[in-house]
Protein backbone atom coordinates (compact mmCIF):
# COMPACT_ATOMS: atom_id res chain seq x y z
CA UNK A 1 0.00 0.00 0.00
CA UNK A 2 1.13 3.51 -0.70
CA UNK A 3 0.43 6.31 1.71
CA UNK A 4 1.06 9.82 0.51
CA UNK A 5 -0.18 13.32 0.90
CA UNK A 6 -1.37 15.76 -1.75
CA UNK A 7 1.89 17.69 -1.34
CA UNK A 8 3.80 14.57 -2.46
CA UNK A 9 2.13 14.41 -5.88
CA UNK A 10 4.31 17.09 -7.56
CA UNK A 11 7.37 15.18 -6.30
CA UNK A 12 6.04 11.95 -7.86
CA UNK A 13 5.31 13.76 -11.10
CA UNK A 14 8.83 15.22 -11.22
CA UNK A 15 10.39 11.82 -10.57
CA UNK A 16 8.21 10.32 -13.31
CA UNK A 17 9.83 12.82 -15.72
CA UNK A 18 13.38 12.29 -14.45
CA UNK A 19 14.85 9.63 -12.16
CA UNK A 20 11.93 7.19 -12.41
CA UNK A 21 11.20 7.61 -16.12
CA UNK A 22 11.45 3.85 -16.76
CA UNK A 23 8.82 3.10 -14.13
CA UNK A 24 6.60 5.87 -15.48
CA UNK A 25 6.87 4.33 -18.96
CA UNK A 26 5.49 1.04 -17.59
CA UNK A 27 2.65 2.90 -15.92
CA UNK A 28 1.85 4.68 -19.21
CA UNK A 29 1.90 1.30 -20.95
CA UNK A 30 -0.76 0.09 -18.52
CA UNK A 31 -2.87 3.08 -19.57
CA UNK A 32 -2.45 2.14 -23.23
CA UNK A 33 -3.48 -1.44 -22.46
CA UNK A 34 -6.64 -0.26 -20.76
CA UNK A 35 -7.47 2.10 -23.61
CA UNK A 36 -6.97 -0.56 -26.28
CA UNK A 37 -8.62 -3.47 -24.42
CA UNK A 38 -10.96 -1.71 -22.01
CA UNK A 39 -13.76 -4.24 -22.45
CA UNK A 40 -11.55 -7.00 -21.05
CA UNK A 41 -11.02 -4.93 -17.88
CA UNK A 42 -14.70 -4.28 -17.22
CA UNK A 43 -16.19 -6.44 -14.46
CA UNK A 44 -18.22 -9.42 -15.68
CA UNK A 45 -21.86 -9.63 -14.70
CA UNK A 46 -21.49 -13.19 -13.49
CA UNK A 47 -20.32 -13.41 -9.87
CA UNK A 48 -18.57 -16.71 -10.58
CA UNK A 49 -16.43 -15.09 -13.28
CA UNK A 50 -15.84 -12.02 -11.11
CA UNK A 51 -14.71 -14.10 -8.14
CA UNK A 52 -12.34 -16.17 -10.26
CA UNK A 53 -9.12 -15.20 -11.98
CA UNK A 54 -10.64 -12.05 -13.53
CA UNK A 55 -10.79 -10.38 -10.13
CA UNK A 56 -7.13 -11.14 -9.42
CA UNK A 57 -5.96 -9.69 -12.72
CA UNK A 58 -8.16 -6.62 -12.40
CA UNK A 59 -7.06 -6.06 -8.81
CA UNK A 60 -3.40 -6.25 -9.79
CA UNK A 61 -3.93 -3.80 -12.65
CA UNK A 62 -6.10 -1.31 -10.81
CA UNK A 63 -3.37 -0.04 -8.46
CA UNK A 64 -1.07 0.75 -11.36
CA UNK A 65 -3.82 2.51 -13.23
CA UNK A 66 -4.83 4.50 -10.16
CA UNK A 67 -1.26 5.72 -9.82
CA UNK A 68 -1.29 6.68 -13.51
CA UNK A 69 -4.27 8.93 -12.72
CA UNK A 70 -2.25 10.51 -9.89
CA UNK A 71 0.78 11.14 -12.10
CA UNK A 72 -1.22 12.38 -15.08
CA UNK A 73 -4.35 14.12 -13.71
CA UNK A 74 -5.01 15.94 -16.98
CA UNK A 75 -5.86 12.65 -18.71
CA UNK A 76 -9.60 12.84 -18.01
CA UNK A 77 -10.33 10.04 -20.49
CA UNK A 78 -8.27 7.66 -18.37
CA UNK A 79 -10.23 8.50 -15.26
CA UNK A 80 -13.50 8.14 -17.16
CA UNK A 81 -12.50 4.66 -18.32
CA UNK A 82 -12.26 3.37 -14.76
CA UNK A 83 -15.05 5.43 -13.22
CA UNK A 84 -18.07 3.26 -12.72
CA UNK A 85 -21.49 4.70 -11.99
CA UNK A 86 -23.89 2.58 -9.94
Amino acid sequence: MLFYDEKDIPIFQEKARTTHINIAAKIRAARRDLKEKHQSFMPPESYERFASKWNEGYGNFLGTFAFYCVLYPDDKKALNLVSYQF
